[in-house]
C-alpha cells in the first residue's frame, strides 16, 4: 500500500512539474513578443522626441534672429 501511495505522489509531482514546464513554454514566447513591441514603441517615442527637440531648436533660432533684428533696429 505504501508503495502505491509513493508512486501516486511521484506521479502527481511529475504532472505538476510537467505543467510548469508547459506553462513556461507558453509564457516565454509571449513575453518576448511583448518586449519586442515595447522596444519598437521606445524607438518611435525617441524619434518623436528628437523631432520635437529639433523643432524647438529651430523655433528658438528663429526667435533669436527676430529679437536680434529688433535690437538692431531699436539700437539696444
Amino acid at each position: 500500500m505504501d508503495a502505491i501511495v509513493a508512486a501516486l505522489i511521484g506521479l502527481v509531482g511529475m504532472l505538476i512539474a510537467g505543467g510548469f514546464v508547459w506553462l513556461r513554454s507558453e509564457i516565454v514566447p509571449r513575453l518576448d513578443r511583448i518586449e519586442g513591441r515595447l522596444d519598437r514603441m521606445n524607438e518611435r517615442m525617441d524619434e518623436r522626441f528628437d523631432d520635437v527637440s529639433n523643432l524647438m531648436r529651430s523655433q528658438g533660432e528663429r526667435i533669436a534672429r527676430v529679437e536680434g533684428r529688433e535690437e538692431a533696429v531699436t539700437g539696444g
